[in-house]
């Protein structure tokens, strides 16, 4: 994974072979070292698959490239979420914004002194405030 067709995050990748399968195309998110020193790329939902096991489909552009600048609030994690910086094994380390953690914390990601990071049944995260929750 170096030189001109190097994988990096924001580059698009086809999984050559490998346990998920084969032939699924996804945008590496972020990209680790195992302890052999071997890179697994991971994507919004893909994760770990092994470098040799994916194919370049198009690199990384400036465009492509996700902001490293950590979000302020909740909007913006909520914006960056969508935009597939977080893969499915960072979402259980997003930041929250101040207030108190609620008291039930189930199906609840984040959350400011007002609001908080939900998901729906169907998946769907929104942003809501903390007393639509106490209110149901």
């Amino acid at each position: 994974m170096s030189g001109k067709n190097e994988i990096k995050v924001g580059s698009k990748v086809r999984i050559k072979k490998g346990a998920c399968g084969e032939g699924y195309t996804f945008t590496v998110t972020s990209i680790e070292l195992d302890p052999d020193e071997r890179p697994q790329v991971y994507g919004p939902n893909y994760g770990p698959v092994w470098g040799s096991e994916v194919e370049l489909v198009s690199p990384a552009s400036e465009m492509m490239m996700p902001t490293t600048t950590a979000p302020a609030n909740l909007d913006e994690l909520l914006q960056a979420i969508r935009a597939g910086r977080y893969s499915d094994r960072d979402m259980t380390r997003l930041p929250t914004f101040g207030g108190e953690p609620p008291a039930d914390t189930s199906g609840v990601w984040s959350w400011d002194e007002a609001r908080l990071l939900t998901q729906t049944a169907s998946g769907d995260l929104r942003i809501v405030p903390r007393t639509s929750l106490t209110d149901e």
